[in-house]
């Protein structure tokens, strides 16, 4: 039977805080989630969890979209794991290297030096199981590897200010920016070694106006559904009235509140007390 996460004690928050101010203080904005981590991991044997993303299908035909093709790419070895059964048969079928397991009761009898996990922990419900699972997995020195999208993104900010409710995906649990992230995954002895903004490319226009971006989401009916193509054709000109807008937005806007997404790396908390 797993334990329960053990509370942060005193001097375990200051060391947490501490740690999370010195990796505030050297973050850094990329342009490219996938760019990014497919160089943060060469030449290392990769766990990528969640590897399917939506569906098989969709997945492989986003080429340099897939996270799990340019991590594959980029490792010496690259194991991907989902728990969609048919859609983990039909890349097994297409040579990719992929198992179908629960990334929160992870059973896989090897280690790896990264474990990664793109955008799927505000999908989970088990945290413990996941971190875990990551820490069973992970070889000695090993890194865990979170993106997740920023709450305290402008694109969220702005969609609670004027609806008075947050912009959550249906099949999404949890909400993260970096300072809650880090109190979960130290709850697991883990302490933060890195963090890395994602630039947004929202932009305010597509965001009132169902742009693409967001996928079916309409902030105008509050719904996850299709609009019209002739609806979609009156807000596409609106769009280019409101491009003043979105300007004026770029030049306003910090990295950090106008990240969509971070990724922060952590190691498990003696191996940061050594001094990496």
């Amino acid at each position: 039977m797993r334990s329960h996460p053990k509370p942060i004690g005193i001097t375990r928050e200051s060391q947490m805080l501490d740690r999370l101010r010195r990796v505030y203080a050297r973050s850094r904005t990329v342009e490219s989630k996938s760019s990014f981590l497919g160089e943060r991991v060469r030449g290392k044997a990769v766990l990528d969890l969640g590897c399917v993303g939506h569906s098989a299908s969709l997945s492989i035909s986003q080429g340099d979209s897939w996270l799990h093709r340019v991590l594959s790419r980029n490792a010496k070895t690259c194991i991907g794991v989902d728990y969609l059964e048919e859609d983990i048969r039909q890349l097994q079928a297409a040579g990719w290297n992929v198992v179908c397991q629960d990334v929160t009761k992870l059973e896989l009898g090897r280690q790896f030096d990264v474990v990664v996990l793109g955008d799927v922990l505000e999908h989970l419900t088990d945290f413990g199981g996941f971190f875990e699972s990551a820490i069973r997995h992970l070889s000695p020195g090993g890194e865990l590897v979170i993106s997740t999208p920023n709450a305290s993104g402008l694109v969220h900010s702005v969609y609670t200010a004027l609806r008075g409710t947050p912009l959550v995906n249906p099949d999404h649990t949890c909400w993260f920016e970096p300072k809650s992230l880090t109190q979960l995954a130290a709850r697991y002895g883990f302490l933060p070694t890195e963090l890395v903004w994602v630039r947004a490319t929202w932009r305010p226009s597509e965001f009132l106006l169902h742009g693409t971006r967001f996928g079916l989401y309409d902030f105008f009916t509050g719904r996850w559904s299709a609009v019209p193509t002739s609806t979609r054709a009156v807000r596409a000109a609106l769009q280019i009235l409101l491009r003043p807008v979105d300007y004026v937005v770029h030049l306003l806007t910090r990295r950090r509140y106008s990240s969509g997404d971070f990724v922060m790396a952590f190691s498990l908390a003696n191996v940061v007390d050594e001094g990496r």
